[in-house]
This record gives structure tokens, sequence and C-alpha cells, in this order.
């Protein structure tokens, strides 16, 4: 089996998330298992948890009730799910129904902030009446506001131990039989998933296209924003989410329907739903940069091109911005996309190609910038692709220089990232061979 380390080594917060309520199934018009009968039982819980058992990073909703299933978490539903991967979770808003996670549904080159639905579609409005069944115990009943009883079943803390050594396989309490089987049949699981669900289609929450970190307050109000493109410095904003959260106009629109959830692939801050609170930095206007251009007006480099002067300085007037100024210092590089030679997979890579107006249209010598993995991406939509500074020069040298990323790097699904398992420096070297291929059959080296 390939060990996604990486992975392993990431926070609790984004591989288990236990939730402040528990769930039952009944809340869910599409639950995967139904054989939690009545209410759930004092000390149960739920969580979510990320698992890459369909060969992508995806999250489950588990509920773990004592003295049902054999003392094994109930799969509730798939969160997530398709050809694309689950990076993290930066909020769960219950009250909203939303889950908030940072992935690559729209680009493996880019990330993005999504908004998921925890329950099924047309089972938020009737969660709140469950939720209150779910919380009745032999004793008492709780309300809805109040979290469950944690003295029951032996303490909650026991009981996600408990799960979890049934996930790792140590021992616990449980039965050896009971806490190997759940996920020992994870291929049945998956199996099951995708004879009875619909991967559920996300809502785009940011705009720009990019690399976007985020970092979301607990309430799911607010989240930071620090994002970066290619031609576009780090920018760090704050926006303030909707009331209701990001499905209640899809909710409003639909007309009593769901359809409004299947659509809503919609940006919703096209919608002005999502409001810019704050700009808290903009690379593209930091005042030292455009302080130190404006008092010495010229940037001294060593080739001579359009806004060049016959002394080989490059004129910055007080007019222009350090956008404009990066753009013609420090050029996005191309990114192309092209097969591998078994035509299996495809690939892409970062082109800095030299200017033909002062190197001419090539070929050019050529500079393969190899890591090779494993895990690590190189080639993505952020400035540090214009920042990488070695690229930058030999490129004004008159190299053209590529970085591929070969099988083995991430953010691809575990099939690529694992294929190079027990041939490490096999699949490696013939993915930067295709890429030399490809731009030598395009005339540029």
């Amino acid at each position: 089996v390939w060990i996604n380390l990486h992975s392993s080594s990431m926070s609790c917060c984004d591989t288990l998330h236990v939730l402040p309520r528990p769930i039952h199934p009944d809340e869910c018009n599409d639950s995967i298992e139904r054989i939690v009968n009545g209410p759930l039982p004092s000390g149960s819980f739920s969580f979510l948890f990320a698992s890459e058992r369909t060969g992508y990073h995806h999250l489950y909703l588990y509920t773990f009730a004592p003295g049902i299933n054999s003392d094994r978490a109930v799969l509730i539903r798939a969160v997530s799910g398709g050809d694309w991967m689950v990076e993290s979770i930066v909020g769960v808003d219950m009250d909203s129904d939303a889950v908030y996670v940072t992935g690559t549904y729209d680009s493996c080159l880019e990330r993005h902030l999504y908004a998921l639905p925890l329950l099924s579609s047309s089972s938020a409005s009737t969660a709140s009446s469950l939720s209150a069944v779910s919380y009745q115990t032999d004793d008492h009943q709780t309300s809805v506001s109040e979290p469950p009883s944690h003295t029951g079943g032996g303490g909650m803390r026991r009981q996600l131990k408990n799960v979890m050594n049934a996930f790792s396989g140590t021992k616990s309490s449980v039965r050896p039989s009971d806490t190997m089987d759940y996920m020992n049949n994870s291929r049945s699981s998956s199996s099951l998933l995708n004879n009875t669900t619909m991967p559920t289609i996300p809502i785009r929450l940011t705009t720009e296209q990019g690399m976007h970190g985020i970092v979301m307050d607990e309430e799911c109000r607010f989240f930071v924003d620090t994002s970066s493109d290619l031609g576009r410095p780090t920018t760090v904003k704050v926006y303030q989410l909707p009331e209701g959260g990001p499905f209640s106009l899809t909710n409003q629109s639909s007309n009593g329907t769901s359809r409004g959830r299947k659509v809503s692939r919609k940006l919703v801050n096209d919608q002005g739903e999502i409001r810019l609170q704050h700009t808290l930095y903009d690379a593209s206007r930091d005042d030292k940069m455009m302080h130190s251009f404006q008092n010495h007006n010229t940037i001294s480099i060593n080739n001579t091109a359009n806004g060049i002067n016959s002394s080989g300085v490059y004129e910055i007037h007080h007019s222009s911005s350090l956008t404009s100024v990066t753009e013609r210092l420090l050029p996005a590089p191309e990114l192309l996309s092209f097969p591998t030679t078994d035509g299996t997979e495809t690939l892409h890579a970062a082109l800095y190609r030299p200017d033909p107006r002062v190197h001419g249209p090539g070929p050019y010598p050529l500079i393969c910038s190899v890591y090779g993995g494993p895990h690590v991406q190189r080639v993505n939509r952020s400035w540090s692709q214009c920042c990488d500074m070695r690229a930058q020069r030999l490129r004004s040298l008159g190299f053209c220089v590529v970085k591929c990323d070969n099988r083995g790097s991430s953010r691809r699904g575990l099939a690529f990232e694992g294929a190079i398992r027990r041939r490490l420096g096999r699949l490696e070297v013939l993915d930067q061979v295709a890429a030399v291929r490809h731009l030598v059959l395009c005339g540029i080296a």
C-alpha cells in the first residue's frame, strides 16, 4: 500500500474534525447506512473523517453511538467526492449546514475555498426536529442547542479513542474483530458510495484565479484570503460570508426544490453575497517598493528591449505601478500540458521562454529544473512562479527553462502520486524526457 506520509502528518483538524453535536442518520435522506433505530444513546458523537479510499482525498461523515453497530462508527454520507481533492477543512457551520474546505475542484493548478453541504440537500430544513429526537436518552431529552451528554457509554474521550484505534488497527476495549472490520472494508464502502450517492457539486467562494490560503473565524462569518496568481503578487483580504450561509440564496432561488443547489456552481460573489471588508495587504501597491522605484527612477539590467535605454537601463516612470514593473522584469511563465509517453496521464509544466526581441525566435538552449518528487508540486498558478529568480536569470541570459511536475507529485490524486511506488527513478525520468520532447517538437528547444 502506498502510504502518503505527508497526509498522515496533517493536523488533526484536517484528518478528523469532531462536530459539536451528533447527527442521526435519519437527518440525511441519502444516508448510506440506516442501522440506527430510534434516538441516539448518550455519549454519541459525529465527526468528519478524511480518506483517500476512492483515490482522492475526500470527507466522510460518521456517527459513533455506544452499543450500536458493534461499537463501530456508522458511515452517514460522503460529504465530497469526484476526481478532485479536499486539502483542508477551514470551518464547519452546522446551523447553515455548510462545511468550508479548500481544494482542487476547478484545477489542480489552483486552490480555492469551497462550501459543501454537511447534510443532504433536502434534509437541512428538517434537521432541527430530528436533532431533538436524536438527543433523547432514557433519563431525559436534551434540547437542540444543548450538547449531548459525554458521561454515558464510557465518555466521549474514551469512545473517540476507540474509534481512532479502529482506524489505526491498534488494541482497545472494543473487540479486535470489530475494530478492524470497518476500515478494512473501505473498498466495499467505496463501492457502496459510488452506487448510492452522487458527488456534491461544491460552491466556489473565491473569485480570483490562483492559489488561496484561507483562515476562517470559529463562527464562520469572516475569512482571511491570502492569494496570488501568475502575474498577480500576493494580496491579503478579509471577506464576510452571507447571513444564513452560502446555501441560503441558492435554496431561496430554487422555489422549494433542490435545483438551486445543483446549479449553484456560479460564484456566490457574482450575486453580491460575499462582501470584501478590508484589503490588509496588496503587494502590487507596496508603498516601500514604489517609494524605492520613485527615488531611483531606474533599475539596471543586462539586456536591451523596449523600455530600456541605450545604456542598458530600464526606465521606471513615476506613473508606473509595481505590477507593470514586475511584468517586465519578472514575466509569468507559460503553463503547458502534454501527455506522458505512455499516454496514461497529463503532465503540467512551467516554461520560462527568453524574450524573442532580445534572443530571437528560437529554438533556445534548454535547462530542466527538476525536483522529481515525491510529493512536492512545483507548477501552479501562484506568484512564486514569477519569483523563481534562478529561472528568471537564466531566461534573461537566453536559456529556456522548464519545470515539469512528473508522476509522484502531489494534488493529483493517489494514483498519480503513488505511481512511483517501488520504482523510484523510472517514471520520473520518463516524464522529464516527455517534457523535453514536447518542447523540441514545438520548436522551442
